[in-house]
């Protein structure tokens, strides 16, 4: 994925580790419906790419156009995260940030997960 310019930023392992657990920032899974339930970051909500229309109301209540956002998906080879913070900057959002290593960079890491 070519990043272009004013598009979401990466956000690191770490800082991902650090936003979730002094909860910073709202985690959305960018994946399917049955993939979040197989298995997500804790506290993350889904909001599937493919589902958008769907599944944002929900997925977004409570949140405020200028509340941070961290998006992930299946990782460097999946570009959901990438397209899903490009549609909700289209929106308004201007806080997102992208977990590129996403889901299976957390899971190798030994983190913890919810199902």
């Amino acid at each position: 994925m070519m990043a272009r310019p004013g598009d979401p930023g990466f956000l690191p392992l770490a800082e991902v580790i650090e936003v979730q657990e002094k909860k910073q920032a709202l985690l959305l899974d960018a994946r399917s419906a049955d993939e979040f339930n197989a298995g997500h970051i804790p506290g993350s909500r889904s909001l599937p790419y493919y589902e958008m229309d769907a599944k944002e109301a929900a997925a977004l209540n409570g949140v405020k156009k200028e509340d941070p956002l961290v998006i992930y998906c299946e990782g460097v080879g999946c570009e959901l995260s990438f397209f899903l913070g490009r549609e909700l900057q289209g929106q308004g959002f201007m806080n997102i940030r992208i977990f590129y290593g996403g889901y299976p960079e957390w899971r190798q890491a030994g983190l913890p997960i919810e199902k």
